[in-house]
């Protein structure tokens, strides 16, 4: 029995196709047919059964299929070791990768790798499409490759991420979004594109990622299609267009300024470059480590053990380094299968945030500017046939959030300390899960209780505390502001002589009103009514000597029912809060969004240069929420949650899994 038949057999039986298998071969289909036919008439058996233009394996089809892998990998192992042993030396190590990989990524290893190993020859090989690289390792025709695509869906291959890059806006200097730093592809539909054809991973990464955000190519008014980056330098060189490519494709032009990268908020997280190589050849590689004690014989168990030990020769940052698993976007998948799944199911996902909250903006705003929910929402399995519709609803504080997550109106809600326990107190009075609620995460925490404050007009003359007996406070009922008075008046022994009143339109910080002596509110209100020197502080949370934060509730038959829908939105949280604690321009994007002022949102969030009065911190904290249980208790006539269960609301492990992926 020949090999190359063979070969031919093993491309058809996994394209399920024999058009697909002569075009991946590069042959005529009734060339392909004819092989098959040989083969079977050798074997005398039919290999697969023809169904008008679908095939299907036979029995003895699926026989041959599971030997023919390991005869074909054995022939060309075997070629491999003749040509090194002609050579002389230790072996050749071929490398197959893109020419960007190959010019930004590669340089500095293959250096160490040659100074080390100087009798293993390194030669690199050319392959700027997938399917290239994919057919050079299972020919055997190269050792390993490197790719900004995935192939952990092609069993016969191993897939391991070694590296990182950026995915971004590619401009001349002189075009008019070189002078932005950040920008949404939202916001550029009107803009000229040029982007790569189908042969190139990057044209597979944008055109996913605008399916996920609901996007798809007709959306922009011009959009120019290359096969080559070169042809793409030509149109960027002529100043009217943006294209869209990695940071590897134009490093040089980057670095001397002839082109401009600038960062798009929907690819703000790293991309993985990975090393591939065959199923076989992995199998090998850890037989022969058990055998030898983890000796290293095969070149590229050489290159492997220095991409383990030096991950510093990577393009990866120090920070990158220091964390064990910062968030990076998914990588496009390679597929042999030219064949699309239907179309999904719509399942609601609603979500209520407060986007004007400054501490929540990691729950909502960012991972809205972002498009970082519908990146880590589940499309296999169940998913691949019910596709969840993101509908985000804001509110101006938590009261109606609690009601919409107890009427079934919204799956998801952020709540501040107050709010989330009045929702947890309604689980005693619903047995049934559809109108419960847990809580799986916090989003942040303010340790002194000082962001909920009370404040008065400038000229008043309420002075202290004490100055308030018999007059009116307005708050925000049912809200983080609410529990912190009723505390604060509690302690002081004024809860008897002081009116709460609801803090309405008549009532908006900053009109004042005769009829209330102070008001009450959450950051970043009260924050906002003292920067125009109209109000001054009159006590806040810090005197209840209760830390402050805000969480995630969730509805307990939703939770039940679709826990990956849960784990994939504190995903999205969790890269969120990385990316506005880690990039130092992401207040000023913030501030944007928002429309709030930068010194506020410096001293609220803060970043990794600027510590910040709220903190980002996701733990559960049921020390906390047991200390707001008990103060709330000895209040009389509040609100009691007495009934409150901590240990069956609050569900650590939603977030445990969502860190864990």
């Amino acid at each position: 029995m020949e090999i190359y038949p063979l070969k031919v057999f093993v491309r058809v039986a996994r394209h399920l196709s024999f058009t697909e298998a002569a075009a991946a071969l590069n042959l005529t289909q009734p060339a392909v047919s004819a092989k098959i036919k040989a083969l079977e008439s050798e074997l005398g058996s039919p290999l697969f059964y023809r169904l008008g233009r679908k095939v299907a394996l036979t029995e003895m089809g699926q026989l041959l299929l599971q030997e023919a892998d390991v005869l074909i990998q054995q022939e060309e192992r075997l070629s491999q070791k003749i040509l090194d042993f002609k050579q002389g030396g230790e072996g050749v190590l071929n490398i197959g990768c893109s020419t960007a990989i190959a010019d930004s990524f590669l340089p500095r290893i293959i250096y160490t790798y040659r100074h080390e190993h100087p009798n293993i020859a390194v030669k690199l090989h050319s392959l700027n499409t997938s399917t290239a690289l994919y057919e050079a390792i299972t020919r055997g025709t190269i050792n390993i490759g490197f790719s900004d695509m995935s192939f952990a869906g092609a069993a016969e291959l191993v897939c391991q991420p070694v590296g990182t890059f950026h995915y971004r806006a590619i401009a001349s200097p002189q075009h008019a979004i070189a002078r932005r730093e950040w920008c949404s592809l939202k916001d550029l539909t009107e803009t000229a594109w040029v982007i790569g054809s189908e042969r190139l991973a990057s044209r597979t990464a944008f055109v996913s990622r605008l399916l996920e955000l609901g996007m798809q190519l007709s959306d922009f008014e011009r959009i120019e299609t290359v096969d080559t980056l070169s042809l793409m330098r030509t149109y960027l060189q002529a100043g009217k267009y943006v294209g869209f490519a990695s940071d590897l494709d134009f490093q040089h032009e980057l670095a001397a300024g002839t082109f401009v990268a600038v960062a798009l908020q929907e690819f703000a997280f790293n991309s993985q470059i990975y090393a591939i190589a065959s199923e076989q050849m992995h199998r090998e590689f850890s037989a022969s480590s058990s055998r030898r004690r983890k000796t290293v014989v095969h070149p590229v168990q050489k290159l492997l053990a220095l991409l383990d030990r030096a991950p510093a020769l990577t393009n990866r940052s120090p920070l990158e380094l220091a964390e064990s698993k910062p968030p990076s976007l998914r990588s496009p998948h390679y597929s042999i299968s030219t064949r699309t799944a239907s179309d999904a199911e719509p399942l609601p996902f609603n979500i209520g945030i407060q986007n004007a909250t400054i501490p929540t903006v990691t729950a909502g705003l960012v991972m809205q500017k972002l498009g970082m929910l519908e990146h880590y929402l589940p499309r296999s399995g169940r998913y691949s046939a019910i596709a969840p519709r993101i509908q985000w609803h804001n509110f101006q504080s938590g009261s109606p959030i609690v009601d919409g997550l107890h009427s079934q109106q919204l799956d998801i809600g952020i709540l501040g300390d107050y709010p989330l326990l009045l929702s947890a107190a309604r689980n005693a009075r619903h047995p049934d899960p559809s109108r419960r609620t847990l809580l799986v995460s916090f989003v942040t925490i303010n340790p002194d209780g000082r962001r909920n404050a009370a404040i008065v007009p400038s000229h008043s003359q309420v002075q202290d505390i004490n100055d308030l007996r018999g007059r009116n406070i307005a708050i925000p009922f049912g809200s983080a502001a609410h529990g912190m008075v009723l505390r604060v008046l509690h302690q002081m022994e004024l809860l008897d002589e002081v009116k709460l009143v609801p803090l309405d339109e008549s009532h908006v910080l900053g009109r004042g009103d005769r009829s209330v002596a102070s008001y009450a509110h959450f950051s970043p209100f009260h924050e906002i009514a003292l920067q125009q020197d109209r109000f001054k502080y009159l006590f806040d949370g810090h005197v209840s000597g209760l830390p402050g934060f805000y969480g995630v509730v969730v509805r307990e038959a939703f939770a039940l029912q679709y826990p990956e829908l849960v784990i994939s939105y504190l995903q999205a949280m969790l890269a969120a809060q990385h990316w506005q604690h880690h990039t130092t321009s992401s207040l000023g994007l913030i501030g944007n969004w928002s429309q709030t002022n930068s010194a506020i949102l410096s001293n609220l969030l803060g970043n990794i240069v600027n510590p910040s009065m709220y903190l980002l911190d996701t733990t559960l904290r049921t020390d906390w929420l047991q200390a707001h249980v008990q103060k709330h208790d000895a209040i009389p006539g509040a609100k009691t949650f007495s009934d409150i269960e901590l240990n069956n609301w609050v569900r650590s492990e939603y977030l445990e899994k969502a860190r864990s992926l």
